[in-house]
Formats: structure tokens, sequence, C-alpha cells
């Protein structure tokens, strides 16, 4: 059975259950995000419309030299199926700064493709050497300031394609799930979208925790929003 298939089969037990619940397909490889499992997602409600599509880098070279086994171009290849055939899903991604080499240039390549592809979330992480990898012979030549330099740079990204996003949700009305009493505001409650978006419900009991409910947003933040119960 292929993935688009198990999806498929998810999807329909989820139809004829009758019952409300999100099921996602978390951290594939971009080779395996083929049209028929995006198109598999597309036709089931209970298929959470929340991709994570890791790509490591936005630079070809350094892609090959990372042995990731796939391209930029087949990338946004990728991206594009996925906005036409699922235009509400958010966009998760991985992303690794001073891998070793990594040149400005090439960091400036990943930085496009974030502006490019316009990422809800990027999970950026500086590069170490693991036992075994290929790369671990290789000089881990770029300072630890060097990384921490980029990873801020790439997060500023995030922050301003995040944030264009969310601030597009304010006086818009979404379905989130609770998820817990919010630790920082007395009254409020941690919920997530479908997307996995996070939202802060104002004036709403924790004994809502495990629900769905339905939210307004009235204010957003890069990576965050801010609602209200309908």
């Amino acid at each position: 059975m292929s993935v688009a298939e198990l999806l498929r089969a998810v999807g329909e037990l989820g139809d004829q259950s009758g019952k409300d619940f999100w099921v996602y397909f978390t951290s594939p490889h971009p080779r395996d995000m083929t049209r028929d499992v995006i198109e598999s997602i597309a036709d089931h409600d209970c298929l959470a419309k929340q991709i994570h599509l890791p790509v490591q880098s936005g630079d070809e070279k350094l892609l090959r030299r990372m042995n990731r086994n796939h391209n930029v171009e087949d990338y946004l290849k990728i991206v594009a199926d996925i906005r036409a055939l699922l235009p509400t899903a958010t966009l998760f991604t991985d992303i690794i700064v001073g891998f070793s080499g990594e040149t400005d240039e090439q960091l400036e390549n990943t930085a496009g493709l974030m502006l490019e592809v316009k990422f809800n979330m990027a999970y950026v992480a500086k590069y170490s050497p693991r036992v075994g990898a290929r790369s671990a012979r290789w000089e881990d030549d770029i300072s630890p300031q060097q990384k921490s330099e980029r990873l801020a740079k790439l997060s500023e990204v995030l922050k301003r394609t995040s944030l264009e996003y969310n601030n597009a949700m304010i006086g818009k009305t979404f379905k989130v799930l609770v998820e817990r009493a919010d630790p920082r505001v007395e009254g409020a409650v941690a919920t997530r979208t479908e997307g996995k978006l996070p939202v802060r419900v104002l004036d709403a009991s924790a004994e809502l925790v495990g629900t769905f409910q339905t939210v307004k947003i009235t204010s957003a933040a890069p990576l965050s929003l801010t609602g209200r119960l309908v």
C-alpha cells in the first residue's frame, strides 16, 4: 500500500466515523510528497491541511553536499501543487545553517527560498557533525558565532512571512483545538488551528481543553495569534 492509499483509507474511515478529528502526515522527505498524496489530503476533511516539508537548504550545491536527494526546482514544484490543491494549508519546514563549507551566498539562496515559499514555520537548526555521517569527516568550518548570526537572519525572514500570513487572518473565524490553560495569561487557553498555528483565546475556561471551538482572530504577531470564542 502506498502512502497515498494509506491516507485515503484513513480519510475514508474518518468520513464514515462521523467523528471530528485531524490526522497529520508529518515530516515526509520531499520525494514522498507526491501529487497523489496531496490529492488524498485534499479529498478528506479529517486529513489536516498542514504540510511539514523539510528543505534543509535553498542552495543546490549545498543540498548535494548534504546528500538530501532533492533539488530546489523539484521542491518548488511540490509547493506549487500544495498551493493549488490545498489552498488553505499551512507549510512548515526544517532548515540547517552553518553546514560545512556554507558560504554567505548559499545562505542568501536559502533566505530567498524562504521569502518565495512564505513558510508559516521553519525549524532552523545550527549544523553539528553527526557520527557516522559523511559530513563528519569534513571540517566544521563555520564558527559558532557565524552559525548564530545565520540562524538569526533566517529567523527574521520567517517572522516576516509568518506575520504577513497571520495579519490576513485578523477578523476571520477558525476552528481550533483547545490544548491547555494558557500558562502566561489567566483566564485564557492555548489552542491551535488545523494548520497548527498557535492561538491564545482570551476569556475562555480550561474546561474546554480537548474540545474543538470556533474563534475569531483579533490580533496577530509573528508566529502567534490571539482571538476570542465565537
